[in-house]
């Protein structure tokens, strides 16, 4: 089992601290015996989200919903900072700006995108597979995670 096949399956894992992943997917998917047998591959399913090209730094569960309700509002407000924050927006594609609100309507776009694309997968072709557009969903939700947790540093400096 790796990480490829789950996405097929549009199942969602999510490292939560060194050991412990936690896993998401459609209705249907995550039968018990399935759940069962991402147990008995966590071993190597840990080595696969640990490696540096699969670093997300993912929200869990609610917090998903209070992440996006957070860039909406602040997509809304066509905020340009007057000082730069910096962030990683994909592991190795660091990113410095004061235009917050640009970024965040950005990537609200591209995670809209990527789930319209997922759910619709007719609409899908060649490499921009609905296991394609899960990751650019991803990326996208890390980036405004790393993006607030950079405008929240720079308000705890000034």
């Amino acid at each position: 089992m790796n990480l490829e096949a789950l996405r097929e399956k549009s199942v969602e894992l999510y490292l939560v601290d060194d050991e412990t992943i936690r896993c998401r997917g459609p209705e249907g998917v995550l039968t018990a015996s399935y759940v069962e047998e991402i147990r008995r591959h966590k071993a190597d399913l840990l080595r696969q989200l640990t490696r540096e090209d699969n670093l997300f730094r993912l929200p869990l569960g609610d917090s998903i919903s209070a992440l996006l309700a957070w860039a909406l509002e602040l997509s809304e407000q066509d905020l340009v900072l007057s000082d730069q924050v910096s962030y990683a927006e994909v592991p190795r594609r660091a990113v410095t700006t004061e235009r917050v609100s640009w970024y965040a309507a950005h990537y609200l776009k591209t995670i809209v995108l990527a789930r319209h694309h997922q759910q619709h997968p007719g609409l899908c072709w060649g490499q921009w597979t609905p296991s394609w557009w899960h990751e650019r969903e991803m990326e996208a939700v890390s980036a405004l995670t790393a993006l607030r947790e950079a405008i929240q540093e720079l308000l705890r400096e000034n």
